[in-house]
């Protein structure tokens, strides 16, 4: 049986468990779309050819590729667990279209979720200006994009801050590239694209990005629950872990 297939299933039990005590600690994770995430970046984000298709290379680490490997899981884990919490709070936002070609507005919204740092973001006031360098947009614009072009998979601060779009959308790696990673060209791109949603829907993205506590603390329980996932997918992994060395160790002793 396979490594995978061994912390699926393990999850799946922790899922049973939840049931039985929804008091747990982990009542906060969805068991459900951690298991299809884990599935999924366990193809992807251990795969040279995935990065391939979005024009980036991998660098050949030597002994210490394994290392690496594993924090490029879990940051694919951690990306795409909490873009799957976005459009689960807002289902609307898949069918809103793209800011720039392969580059849909939605991805934007989770980009920002997970990167804003700070309770105030200025988002409403930024938009309202359409004037990239007015002072409200400060935020948007210092975390809307990384202002260069990256093309190579690296530990530097620019591919980190990418690698949401990397796990999350492809294509939008390609858009962003495209620009040479232009702040303003894709800060311009997302007020338009805001400007093309309904009113209500508007208020609604508010209540995520906007400047008050409440959209402060649900981007902040958004970011919880993302850690608490890769903690689960960690916790997960050491039991199946465990279980094989005690396996192991049963077999060589013929018991």
């Amino acid at each position: 049986m396979s490594f995978l297939i061994k912390i699926l299933i393990s999850l799946f039990i922790t899922s049973v468990f939840l049931v039985l005590k929804p008091m747990s600690v982990y009542a906060q994770v969805n068991i459900k779309l951690l298991t299809q995430t884990v599935e999924s970046c366990q193809k992807d984000a251990l795969s040279p050819d995935y990065y391939k298709q979005i024009n980036l290379n991998v660098v050949q680490y030597s002994y210490e590729q394994n290392i690496y490997q594993d924090d490029d899981l879990k940051r694919c884990i951690k990306n795409r667990y909490h873009y799957s919490l976005v459009l689960s709070k807002f289902p609307w936002l898949v069918s809103t279209g793209e800011a720039l070609p392969g580059y849909p507005g939605a991805v934007i919204v989770g980009k920002l979720a997970n990167d804003y740092p700070y309770s105030s973001t200025g988002l409403l006031d930024c938009i309202a200006s359409q004037d990239p360098s007015n002072q409200d947009c400060i935020l948007t614009y210092n975390y809307i994009a990384i202002g260069q072009k990256v093309t190579e998979w690296t530990t530097s601060i620019g591919f980190l801050e990418l690698s949401y779009l990397a796990y999350v959308c492809p294509s939008c790696v390609i858009a962003h590239n495209d620009v040479s990673g232009s702040k303003e060209k894709i800060l311009i791109s997302f007020m338009k694209w805001f400007l093309t949603l309904d009113k209500p829907q508007r208020r609604e993205l508010l209540t995520l990005l906007g400047d008050d506590n409440n959209a402060y603390k649900l981007r902040e329980a958004l970011k919880d629950e993302s850690t608490a996932a890769i903690e689960e997918y960690e916790e997960a992994r050491a039991r199946v872990e465990q279980q094989d060395r005690e396996q192991r160790r049963r077999e060589l002793l013929g018991q």
